[in-house]
């Protein structure tokens, strides 16, 4: 196939508002650049459509959507810039630059001076130098994929390369169509959840004044018990403002040492107004002062009521300060506010996240909001949307992440005469953990009995409380709050926990977390046994194998200690003596050693390696299913001359959105559902994984994004 490099310079990024200037066509012996101000683009189609040429790009994604606008759909695509990112998939963001210029300097041994690119979007004519930089970019492609191939071949990535370059096509064309937002429901909406963050932000307030009352404190001081220290643990000083009463004491708690003394410290969450003024007069009502939104002031508070919020940051380090839901929900029986708060929090991320920044972003073109999408948005390959633009300031929304509740998902809708598509995979992950563990009593349950795993993971796990002559269909009446908690255990030990996180994040004592655990993967024996092939799995490759036959992988940045480690395992006799004996000298108050400092790394990194080596296979093979769906249904639309008419408009994860003209949606809809279902049959083999489409209580398709 003869290959052909592309390129265009545009005045902005934004296909819509902004232009094509110039395209460039060419290959490593001769380019052309074509002023597009004066030169119609459209006299190119059919070249740049041409099956049998391989058109040579770098972030194709890019200029796909400005041919896209310029009526040019071109068929075979290879991008150097996707290609790129595979070989670094698993490294953090940054760790090497994917640009074009890096390549060049790589591969070629060249120099790019990119400085021009700026030069380009002010400029009234094409000057020779602008000429010069835009062939430039075509030059050295060919020798770039020359040397990318010989890698991917050495790393068997030949599967991955094809998908990657045959799913920009689709991706590209999902960016360009974007999606339609009501405005006047949006802003109904806007209302609507300001109202509700004002609701938790009262009750919050409230709470904190009863608190106050019944406990008849005092706004000036308080009296509490101050932990000075653990036995073996770090000092802690009272606050600088504490008024000490008595002398320190040890006492015994809950089988620990602990070093205590009795302070008075200021009560600051309160306000009373003592003193008035002449125009509002007295109000000696307490007033809470707390601003909710301030993680420094909830944490001080939360401290005060006892409520632990200390984590350790894996990636910098360090402790630190957290209010997420993940360390607080433990907590959630014994602090009743925590309920509360995180109500409140949920309430105001969705004002902050979901309010006037989408009415901002609507294309004054298309009436529609276009964001970015990352194609290797993640290690597994999902797909990520949102980010910015640090060089222009531009900003993008994350349509992926959007709440589920009628009302904001009705906000999207189609254009008139239009019908809006949604269709979605029925329980995806579920499926694909069974199918790829190849556990037969959840593929049983699935394909033979009630298909509600929910209710099958209460049963295999709460021997002692749910009888073992009960139906699993019966068991989501009988036994809802079991059914309910089993959620949670699914939750924990699918993605690679123990028994340790079931206690964590439900509260369960050790001892029934344990014969939760326990009895959950006696009872799932295939998922078992996967997770335990999993566990040691990517020690022994190197990295997470997430598919063989199409080779993807994600590499593992901090594998080199796990082997540093492991190796001094073996050939030092004394490592756990040595080890014992640092932890000790910690524990009576000296400085952590640099031996300690690496194995306790070595465990932190070998525990996230293990649950990634179980996760990330299940979720590269949902990304897949979306992947293929789209490559099938955008080639559906190619061929049937549907490309503008039908609109692809997002795909979170696994669901994908689309709007068509009524008199069609019928058909695209069918044809939809079976690409969804013909991706879904190559990556879930072991049972029949199946796709549903939304509708009206009418059964009609609706003009609105149901969900």
């Amino acid at each position: 196939m003869e290959v052909l490099a592309v390129d265009t310079e545009t005045s902005g990024l934004d296909c819509w508002t902004k232009k094509i200037l110039t395209i460039q066509i060419g290959n490593k012996k001769d380019q052309v650049v074509v002023d597009c101000t004066t030169i119609d683009i459209l006299n190119y189609k059919n070249l740049l459509e041409d099956p049998n040429k391989l058109q040579l790009y770098w972030n194709a994604k890019f200029d796909l959507k400005f041919l896209y606008r310029n009526k040019i759909y071109p068929r075979n695509v290879y991008d150097g810039f996707l290609v790129e990112s595979l070989f670094y998939l698993g490294y953090p963001p940054g760790f090497h630059s994917l640009s074009l210029k890096t390549a060049c300097a790589e591969y070629c041994d060249v120099y790019l001076d990119k400085t021009v690119r700026g030069k380009i979007i002010n400029a009234e004519t094409l000057t020779e130098e602008i000429i010069k930089y835009a062939a430039d970019d075509l030059i050295y492609l060919e020798d770039i994929r020359e040397n990318q191939l010989i890698r991917v071949k050495e790393e068997h990535l030949e599967g991955a390369v094809k998908i990657e370059n045959t799913f920009v096509i689709p991706l590209a064309y999902m960016e360009y169509c974007g999606i339609k937002l009501d405005k006047e429901k949006w802003k109904f909406k806007i209302d609507q959840d300001k109202e509700q963050e004002l609701k938790y932000e009262t009750a919050l307030n409230n709470w904190v004044i009863d608190y106050f009352n019944e406990r008849k404190l005092s706004d000036t001081h308080i009296k509490q018990e101050w932990i000075l220290q653990e036995m073996g643990g770090q000092y802690n000083q009272p606050p600088k403002d504490a008024i000490i009463h008595g002398s320190p004491e040890w006492i015994e708690r809950e089988g620990k040492q602990l070093y205590i003394i009795y302070i008075a410290i200021p009560f600051p969450f309160i306000n009373i107004d003592r003193q008035g003024d002449l125009f509002s007069g007295f109000n000696d009502e307490p007033q809470c002062t707390i601003s909710w939104s301030s993680t420094t002031q909830v944490v001080k508070f939360f401290n005060f009521l006892g409520i632990k919020t200390t984590v350790f940051d894996k990636l910098k380090g360090i402790f630190k300060d957290s209010v997420d839901a993940k360390q607080l929900k433990p907590q959630k029986k014994d602090f009743p506010i925590i309920d509360l708060y995180l109500k409140y929090k949920e309430a105001f991320k969705v004002t902050t996240t979901y309010g006037q920044k989408f009415l901002d972003q609507i294309n004054p073109v298309t009436g529609r909001i276009h964001t970015s999408f990352k194609q290797l948005g993640t290690f597994t390959t999902r797909i990520s949307s949102g980010g910015g633009n640090t060089k222009t300031g531009e900003e993008y929304l994350n349509l992926l992440n959007l709440p589920s509740d009628s009302l904001t998902r009705s906000c999207f809708i189609s254009e008139p005469g239009n019908r809006f598509i949604s269709i979605d995979y029925s329980g995806q992950e579920t499926y694909l953990m069974a199918s790829i563990a190849n556990d037969q009593a959840m593929i049983k349950e699935l394909m033979e009995g009630s298909g509600d795993i929910h209710s099958l993971t209460a049963y295999l796990s709460f021997v002692n409380e749910i009888p073992r002559d009960t139906k699993i269909e019966d068991i989501k009446h009988k036994y809802h709050n079991l059914r309910q908690a089993a959620k949670g255990v699914e939750f924990a030990i699918n993605y690679g926990g123990t028994a340790q996180t079931i206690k964590q994040n439900s509260g369960f004592s050790e001892e029934e977390a344990n014969r939760i655990y326990n009895s959950y993967m006696k009872g799932f024996s295939g998922l078992a046994a996967y997770q335990k092939f999993r566990r040691k799995d990517w020690k022994n490759k190197g990295c997470i194998l997430m598919n063989a036959s199409l080779g993807y992988r994600a590499l593992l940045p901090n594998f080199h200690i796990v082997k540093e480690v492991e190796e001094m395992m073996r050939s030092n006799r004394n490592f756990w003596d040595n080890y014992k004996q640092d932890k000790a000298l910690v524990a009576n108050g000296g400085k952590e050693t640099p031996f300690l400092k690496l194995v306790k790394e070595y465990f932190k990194v070998k525990s996230d390696y293990e649950k990634k080596s179980i996760n990330y296979p299940i979720q590269f093979a949902g990304s897949m299913c979306c992947r293929f769906s789209l490559i099938y249904f955008f080639k559906y639309l190619r061929n049937n001359d549907l490309i503008d008419k039908v609109k692809i408009c997002v795909a979170p994860y696994d669901e994908i959105n689309c709007e068509a003209p009524e008199d069609i949606a019928e058909e695209i809809v069918k044809v939809l559902h079976s690409c969804m279902v013909r991706a879904g049959k190559i990556f879930c083999t072991r049972c029949y994984l199946d796709a549903e489409e939304s509708r009206d209580s009418n059964n009609n398709l609706p003009n609105y994004w149901i969900h």
